[in-house]
């Protein structure tokens, strides 16, 4: 019966764990393909957060958890950072008319979002997001189940 050896465990484990940061390096280091004009590219919003220079005025199409106020437009990461008001893990939203028409239907739930993101760089504003998507196109709320609602 061999032995177990504790050394070579943690040598494995750890070059794992280099194999993993390094592949995650490569990915994050990586250019972002050039999109073809019209084409709205999917993404989360913590790409749009970790990448803001980089998807600065290109078309995405990003889901997460819609606040509808007057004086607060935007989505967040979750559900729990809306509540909380951590707006840095949030993307203001500058919604068509249609939405506020039927608010009921998008605020404070799950939403796909299509539109320009705006970093603020090229404008020199200062958001209290994390950035800004502007000319929505699709608006749209997203199933979710009811297992996994809060």
């Amino acid at each position: 019966m061999p032995c177990f050896n504790k050394l070579d465990a943690v040598i494995q484990i750890r070059s794992l764990h280099a194999a993993a940061l390094a592949h995650q390096a490569a990915i994050f280091e990586r250019p972002l393909e050039p999109r073809r004009s019209g084409k709205a590219r999917g993404t989360s919003i913590i790409e749009l957060i970790a990448c803001r220079q980089q998807l600065h005025g290109q078309k995405v199409r990003v889901s997460g958890y819609m606040v509808l106020h007057i004086e607060h437009v935007a989505i967040y990461l979750s559900e729990q950072d809306a509540k909380h008001y951590i707006m840095k893990n949030a993307i203001g939203i500058e919604v068509p008319d249609l939405a506020w028409k039927e608010r009921g239907q998008y605020h404070e739930k799950y939403v796909l979002v299509e539109g320009t993101f705006d970093a603020g760089f090229s404008s020199g504003e200062l958001f209290i997001y994390s950035g800004r998507i502007r000319d929505v196109v699709r608006l749209e709320t997203r199933f979710v189940p009811s297992e996994l609602q809060g």
